[in-house]
């Protein structure tokens, strides 16, 4: 019974996004690298942000002039749909704004029971301006540790110093529902000014500048945007939005000055850190002269956002200027290609970059995963050690260099590397998961970990709902294995403890249909294999 409410509820959700997907904000942060190209493969994935779940809060159109929009806001994303908000949202962009909070309270009273949802929910709903049904959502949590630093970083960027009664709320959030979806920024910001009473509020005066910057007034919008920050100097978006100010203007070193400012900041949560990263390569994109560098952070930003296509599209752009960056753009295309599975054109991309720089980061690693891909340990673990040498605070070459020794048998190696990213980055998400599975005597307690830092990080839920079925906690076992679903419908981890679940609770069936699929998705799965066998040889014994 418990199995089916799971399956049913995962199957209207999917069918809510799929009906109302045009109201998505834009693009996913990146997706796993994938060293083995196979979907899903156990082999070798690293999460590097997260999949699918949050805007940038930065809308770059290929379409328009200069090929970005200025435009500054928080589109509704697939989270908004499979919670069943579709009603909620629509009357928000609608501005009929009590409406849609009564909604939201009413979505967030009544949902089934899920921490990971509330987090979302709490998130979606500091993003809009209703604070107060994001302290409910925050109160409906029971885990508290698991979710900690995701509830921390949610305040620190985006709530207000001091709390704002619901009618001033409210009608906050009709001045931002018309700043930001009914094209009424200069109206909004006029009828906002004339309430005298409520410009002392710190994110008052943030809408006022929002709006002056959406109406391009940007000298206007820096003076409110300084009131916002002077009265409430923690919130990292009044920052954000002075980033963008000062890029669109033209002070490209004030712009990246805050850009570096935000990136020493002291917040931990995955989600908070590429908003930042996001930010970094828009302002890149809006300080460089040359069309050459202008359209490679164009590129490097769709790369970070997964949009692959037109990551590549912008870099090919860039080539054409004669002053471009050669080696970086030929790694990054190295890069996309690789993960676009066309192994001949990243390695020629790779050799290309490597003409110009030896060291090309980006080139180096392609050249790494392609060394893996082949089994060509011994090479990959050359190439890898020399790019950890550029690695930032992600670690990502040097994460991979730990899997390649895993691959040759050197576990020993392996760990040692975790454990040092660990002791220079204490946040970072994949060493915790990758070291959680190289010893089982802390797997749990670091999935935990990987979990608090990216909420989003599906492995690392599907790695807790199997201790929870290990200890017939079913009910838990299945909260994770939701958010598995939630953030990857197509993880094969989700599909495998799925399975297992099933067959704990003699539901022979399903499992079996969750063993196949998981096969589906990772083709010669040994532990999938061996458990499909065993129920159809335990049906042909019945017969």
């Amino acid at each position: 019974m418990r199995n089916n409410f799971l399956i049913k509820n995962n199957s209207r959700k999917f069918i809510i996004i799929c009906a109302i997907c045009f109201l998505t904000s834009g693009i996913s942060f990146a997706q796993n690298i994938n060293l083995n190209q196979e979907k899903n493969s156990s082999g070798a994935n690293i999460n590097l942000n997260l999949k699918g779940n949050t805007s940038s809060e930065i809308k770059i159109n290929l379409n328009q002039k200069n090929n970005v929009d200025s435009s500054f806001n928080i589109g509704f994303s697939k989270d908004d749909y499979f919670l069943d908000i579709t009603n909620a949202t629509d009357k928000f962009v609608q501005r009929n704004i009590r409406a849609s909070w009564e909604e939201f309270q009413s979505v967030i009273k009544n949902t089934t029971p899920n921490d990971f949802y509330y987090c979302i929910l709490a998130n979606k709903m500091a993003e809009i301006g209703f604070f107060d049904l994001a302290d409910l959502a925050f109160a409906s949590i029971k885990d508290k540790g698991l979710t900690e630093t995701f509830q921390k970083s949610i305040k620190r960027f985006y709530y207000p110093a001091n709390s704002i009664n619901v009618d001033d709320e409210i009608f906050l959030a009709q001045i931002y529902s018309d700043v930001s979806f009914n094209n009424q920024s200069s109206e909004a910001t006029k009828e906002l000014l004339k309430n005298t009473k409520i410009n002392g509020i710190d994110y008052a005066n943030y809408l006022i500048g929002l709006g002056y910057y959406k109406s391009n007034n940007y000298k206007e919008a820096l003076i409110y945007i300084n009131k916002a920050i002077k009265l409430n100097p923690n919130n990292l978006n009044y920052l954000y939005l002075k980033a963008k100010i000062y890029a669109d203007n033209g002070k490209n070193e004030d712009a990246l000055k805050i850009v570096k400012n935000l990136k020493n900041t002291n917040i931990n949560s995955l989600i908070y850190k590429n908003k930042i990263l996001a930010l970094e390569n828009y302002v890149l994109y809006k300080t460089k002269k040359s069309v050459g560098e202008k359209n490679y952070y164009l590129g490097l930003y769709y790369y970070t956002e997964n949009d692959y296509s037109k990551s590549l599209k912008s870099l090919q752009a860039a080539l054409s200027d004669k002053r471009a960056p050669k080696s970086k753009i030929y790694g990054l295309i190295s890069q996309l290609y690789f993960l676009m599975q066309d192994n001949q054109k990243a390695s020629e991309a790779a050799k290309k970059a490597h003409r110009y720089d030896l060291n090309q980061y980006y080139a180096t690693m392609t050249l790494g995963d392609l060394s893996f891909y082949n089994k060509i340990y011994k090479n990959a673990i050359s190439y890898y050690k020399k790019a950890s040498n550029k690695d930032d605070s992600r670690f990502i070459a040097t994460i991979k260099l730990a899997k390649t020794y895993e691959k040759t048998g050197d576990i020993k190696k392996a760990k040692e590397i975790y454990e040092k990213i660990l002791k220079q980055n204490p946040y970072n998400s994949n060493a915790h998961y990758e070291l959680g599975l190289l010893d089982d005597s802390i797997t749990e307690k670091n999935m935990r970990k990987a979990v608090e830092y990216n909420i989003y990080y599906a492995n690392a839920w599907a790695e807790l709902a199997k201790a929870e079925i290990s200890k017939k906690n079913y009910d838990l076992a299945m909260q994770y294995l939701a958010d598995t679903y939630y953030i990857d419908e197509n993880n094969f981890k989700y599909y495998y403890y799925q399975g297992l679940l099933n067959k704990d609770i003699k539901d022979f069936a399903k499992a079996k249909y969750h063993f196949k699929k998981c096969l589906k998705i990772n083709p010669g799965n040994p532990a999938a294999e061996r458990e499909l066998k065993n129920i159809i040889k335990q049906e042909q014994e019945e017969q």
